[in-house]
């Protein structure tokens, strides 16, 4: 008898749940262990939170972002392993250089407004 369970099969989508451990670890580093650095640089002063924020944003973009891609690379690129690869670092990539963009416009237009 044949199991018809539904499910993600191994072979299709390895490189995916490789990538996606891989920003996962990517994910605690920036994430967690940045936000703690970030935390302790801004109790210092707010100039210095303010810099240790726009340094952070492109990792913590870049972390979040290439591991949803991988997760959705998972069940949208099954059996394309080049493509399993690829796609979460084009994508993280370029949201970890906009998140940067978008933190200094952030900080420098609407920051000084508030």
């Amino acid at each position: 008898m044949e199991s018809t369970e539904i499910g993600i099969d191994n072979q299709n989508t390895r490189n995916a749940k490789i990538m996606a451990g891989l920003y996962g670890v990517a994910i605690f580093l920036f994430c967690f262990m940045g936000l703690a650095g970030l935390i302790f640089v801004a109790l210092g002063s707010e100039s210095d939170g303010v810099l240790a924020a726009k340094i952070l944003s492109g990792p913590i973009t870049f972390a979040l972002t290439g591991f949803a891609a991988s997760v959705l690379s998972m069940f949208f690129l099954k059996g394309k392993a080049l493509l399993q690869i690829l796609v979460p670092i084009f994508v993280s990539m370029v949201a970890g250089v906009l998140g940067i963009i978008f933190t200094f416009i952030f900080f420098g237009v609407i920051w000084r407004m508030l």
